[in-house]
């Protein structure tokens, strides 16, 4: 009813909302973001942009400059509710598919990392995903045909979510534990213990998940139980887990990934429930998932899709029979891929609305700063990369990192003073986590092969790589004794999750490193650093259903000294051993310690908090003499803030990908 505006409403806002709300598509506003660009025009030149604007009598703002505010607020509301409505109304009459695009305001952004991080309804009408705010990881819903972003309460530090058939639950991870929570609100409810991966929710009410990261597939009831193991990974053939499983037309069968490295040797799997038989339908394929093409035209099959490089892939496939129908053929470009979990940050409904974040959205430009412990920034370099895992040199005047350019990841040194950037390896698989040896002669780092291993070369770049220890499990160097005698490392297990093992660095051959288990408990340890001295080893472990950071003496462990109070992971010791520092979330930590009477922690402090990059796979940051931390920095303004929205993507998927039988 356009005669309820307020009469004073200025012309050009007038016109604004037309184009938002006119049926017609070609005369409707084509883009929200122009909508944007003419408010701030209008705003910055009012009297020119108005067709009839008369001067105020008095010196007081007019009645439509006062409200504008806030009104321009209600009419971007009404704007992109009646854009998502119409959208919807056009694409389920024409079959046509449609796209937008979600944007989180600036005080949250997307968790791209560490499994798939976003869910859409069956319905196709919610999306769910986990985005990090100030207060860390949380879950969070948006209904595609309103603006709101509501958070699901009671769901902090969750991930992975994944929705019941009917919508109404979403499920996830947090504190080790698979959960699941009302999508109306309420306080979650824990179903098993589980660290990796999210699941699936069957028809049979039945939660089909990977536990942990060389875990198989287990089940359990969706209210709780017992679980029950389905299957367990090959690891003699190099099968390093089973992940991300999905559930088939029918209940029968559930397809799932079969993680290997190199990750094009991966492979898209399917489990019969009531044989328990598992066979392999597509190698060399990564993310691989059911898309139900054929349900929305009442037919059965459907096809297979997957990540190739940056694209998706997608092979026909019928479900009922089980067996590849045609082709593959690409369906989608400028897709993201975590290579450590072999996942996208891709879903779908099963009536075709696709949710996903792009590469060009993941992959960011990144910066190398020093961080004083108030929390100033200065940068090391003005050039900006994809950089992760900085090492000072012992001598503090070369950073080793691992950097990502058009032939790959690979390990690179940073001469501080001169500015250059100097590449250290040359291999064809990916290569990352450098570390320093105590005489800054060599570098540390691992490389994919059948899995992590575990590799090192001479700081100068003139000498060849050599490997240190190859074992069936993947591995990360985490630190080397004062005398440059031994490394710790850890490495990934079936069945003690992740343990820390040392290895002697003098011998002359791989077979020759015998390799001694260092800590081991059924718990998973990680970021292990020795104190300056070579006498206490902190770490991080999750015994307590979240990683804290604890020490223990070393080489002879005894007891252990808990650190942190709430949360803690990437332990470093200050250059002379008198505090002990951590990530908590965005939060750098400090300890400090009291040798008087052997060790005795004081009171953990926060110094600053900021956003700066540090995942399980990738530590971010490095301690220097003078007290300043090493980090890398993500620009706010380049933080993932988008989901891409495909509306009737399934008739683009059947055209571009036709099966045999069509």
């Amino acid at each position: 009813d356009w005669d309820a505006l307020p009469s004073d409403t200025p012309a050009p806002i007038r016109k604004l909302l037309r184009r938002c709300l006119t049926r017609d598509r070609k005369r409707r506003l084509q883009a929200i973001g122009e909508a944007r660009i003419a408010l701030e025009e209008h705003l910055a030149d009012p009297a020119g942009s108005s067709v009839v604007m008369a001067a105020p009598a008095l010196p007081v703002q007019p009645t439509w400059r006062r409200a504008l505010p806030w009104a321009l607020a209600v009419v971007l509301a009404v704007a992109v509710a009646g854009l998502s409505w119409r959208l919807a109304e056009d694409s389920s009459t024409t079959g046509k598919n449609v796209r937008f695009v979600v944007n989180l305001p600036p005080d949250l952004s997307l968790k791209t990392t560490g499994g798939v991080h976003i869910a859409v309804s069956p319905d196709g009408t919610k999306i769910a995903f986990t985005a990090q705010g100030d207060s860390g990881f949380q879950l969070y819903t948006k209904k595609l045909d309103t603006l709101e972003i509501e958070p699901l309460e009671g769901t902090e530090g969750g991930e992975n979510p994944f929705f019941s058939p009917d919508g109404k639950w979403v499920g996830f991870l947090a504190d080790n534990k698979l959960q699941k929570v009302s999508i109306d609100g309420g306080s979650p409810i824990i179903l098993a213990d589980a660290r990796f991966g999210g699941g699936v929710w069957t028809t049979a009410r039945t939660i089909i998940y990977t536990p942990d990261y060389f875990s198989g597939l287990w089940r359990v009831s969706d209210s709780g139980g017992t679980p029950e193991k389905l299957t367990t990974p090959d690891s003699a053939k190099g099968v390093l887990g089973h992940w991300y499983p999905q559930q088939l037309p029918g209940g029968r069968a559930v397809i799932f990934n079969k993680y290997l490295t190199p990750l094009e040797t991966s492979r898209v799997s399917v489990l019969d429930l009531q044989s328990g038989h598992t066979s392999d339908l597509i190698e060399g394929a990564i993310f691989g998932r059911y898309v139900p093409t054929g349900l929305s035209r009442g037919k059965p099959g459907g096809h297979l899709v997957y990540v190739r490089d940056d694209t998706l892939m997608a092979v026909p496939f019928d479900s009922e029979t089980l067996v590849v129908t045609g082709a593959a053929f690409p369906v989608l470009d400028d897709i993201s891929l975590d290579p450590p979990n072999a996942a996208s940050q891709l879903s779908f409904s099963a009536e075709g609305t696709l949710a996903f974040v792009p590469k060009s959205v993941v992959d960011f430009d990144r910066m190398l700063v020093w961080v004083d412990r108030r929390g100033k920034e200065t940068p090391v370099t003005g050039e900006l990369g994809q950089y992760s895992d900085p090492e000072l040199s012992p001598d503090g005047r070369r950073i080793a990192l691992t950097r990502r350019t058009e032939d790959g990841n690979n390990i690179w040194l940073y001469e501080i003073r001169r500015g250059v950037f100097t590449r250290l390896t040359f291999g064809d698989s990916p290569e990352y986590r450098p570390l320093w040896t105590p005489d800054g002669k060599n570098v540390i780092h691992i490389e994919e092969k059948r899995q992590w291993d575990l590799s090192i070369i001479e700081a100068g770049g003139t000498g060849s790589e050599q490997l240190l220890v190859s074992t069936e499990f993947d591995k990360y160097p985490e630190a080397v004794t004062p005398d440059g005698k031994f490394l710790i490392f850890r490495e990934g297990s079936a069945n003690t999750l992740a343990d820390l093992w040392l290895i002697p660095l003098d011998a002359l051959t791989p077979t020759e490193n015998k390799p001694t288990v260092l800590l081991q408990t059924q718990f998973s340890e990680r970021g292990a650093k020795l104190s300056p001295n070579g006498r206490w080893l902190a770490y991080a472990s999750d015994e307590t259903g979240q990683f804290e950071v604890y020490v223990i003496a070393f080489p002879d462990p005894g007891g252990k000294t808990k650190i942190s109070t709430d949360g803690g992971n990437d332990p470093r010791w200050s250059r002379d051993g008198r505090r002990l520092f951590y990530r908590n979330g965005r939060k750098m930590m400090e300890v400090a310690i009291n040798y008087a009477d052997g060790f005795r922690p004081k009171i953990p402090v926060t110094l600053f908090e900021g956003s700066y990059e540090a995942t399980q796979f990738h530590p971010g940051y490095s301690v220097a003499t003078d007290g300043r931390f090493l980090m890398v920095k993500n620009p706010p303004e380049s933080l993932p803030r988008q989901i891409h929205v495909i509306l009737n993507w399934f008739e683009e998927v059947r055209r571009l990908a036709p099966s045999d039988k069509d």
